[in-house]
């Protein structure tokens, strides 16, 4: 049987990472913002807004941006400074705790914990394993932030859904991530 890890590359090539690795950090950091239960959704706006910034003293920030400046991104992060840049639509949605927009922000928190001076807009187009690729690395980070993959044995999607409060494609996702654990 052949695997092919390069099928769905987007993002650029960074040092490789399994996934439990990047399981593991954000475990880490979702424990560091001392929520009394781990099998609740995350207070992305307190991680952002409080945990981070003091975790790395001062150095990580948020910038809310309007749509004349970002376009269609509706966040990114930028390596060289440690700013994250956030679409104002999307961070109001957040704080309305709209799954799509919880993602995106944990997609990016997963880039500053895990590309820390990678400049990921500027990729060469080489071919790379998805082990390789930083969004498939951001997106594993972003699911476990969310909604840890232990929290959600035996729950349905729509348990997963509410509990977490993600979308749709993320607890079908753990849903699977979950059945493939089962003997």
């Amino acid at each position: 049987m052949h695997l092919d890890f390069q099928h769905h590359t987007k993002g650029v090539r960074v040092s490789p990472r399994s996934k439990k690795s990047i399981c593991g950090l954000a475990r880490a950091l979702r424990q560091k913002v001392a929520q009394a239960k781990d099998d609740q959704a995350l207070d992305l706006c307190k991680l952002i807004e409080l945990v981070l910034p003091k975790a790395t003293n001062n150095k990580f920030e948020f910038v809310i941006k309007n749509y004349g400046y970002m376009g269609n991104t509706e966040a990114a992060m930028s390596p060289d400074s440690m700013k994250m840049y956030i679409r104002e639509d999307v961070y109001e949605a957040l704080h309305a705790d709209d799954p799509r927009a919880r993602f995106t922000i944990a997609h990016e928190i997963g880039h500053f914990i895990l590309h820390d001076g990678v400049a990921l807009g500027r990729d060469n187009g080489s071919p790379h394993k998805i082990f390789e690729d930083s969004e498939w690395q951001a997106n594993v980070f972003a699911a476990e932030l969310l909604a840890p993959l232990d929290c959600c044995v035996g729950l349905d999607v729509e348990d997963v859904m509410e509990i977490f409060c993600v979308s749709r494609s993320c607890a079908q996702y753990r849903k699977k991530e979950t059945q493939e654990l089962m003997p």
